[in-house]
């Protein structure tokens, strides 16, 4: 991202949906809908460099959807992919003996 200001708009929109989120949710008990994420929002989540991203997706290795050239993210998802490379701790492969 070659401007700043871009990635100040970006954060700005991001909590503008959040704020837009708990407001519709708060006067009721709805679930909020699935947030989505741009690919900043994603190698930030994951902590991984934007470059990995990218490679994830292009070798299919994380769930993504394109819209036009843009790729966006459901961050349930992400965080579903993310628990599914859980490795067992040595204490739950214990108990399953």
């Amino acid at each position: 991202m070659d401007n700043p200001f871009e990635f100040i708009i970006e954060r700005l929109n991001a909590l503008d949906r959040k704020i837009s989120v708990l407001m519709e949710t708060r006067n009721g008990n709805q679930q909020p809908p699935d947030e989505f994420l741009n690919i900043e929002e994603v190698a930030r989540f994951i902590n991984e460099s934007k470059s990995s991203v990218y490679s994830r997706t292009s070798s299919r290795n994380i769930p993504f959807y394109k819209r036009g050239k843009k790729l966006i993210f459901k961050k349930s998802e992400i965080q579903s992919w993310l628990e599914a490379g859980k490795k067992k701790t040595r204490e739950e492969l214990a108990r399953e003996i």
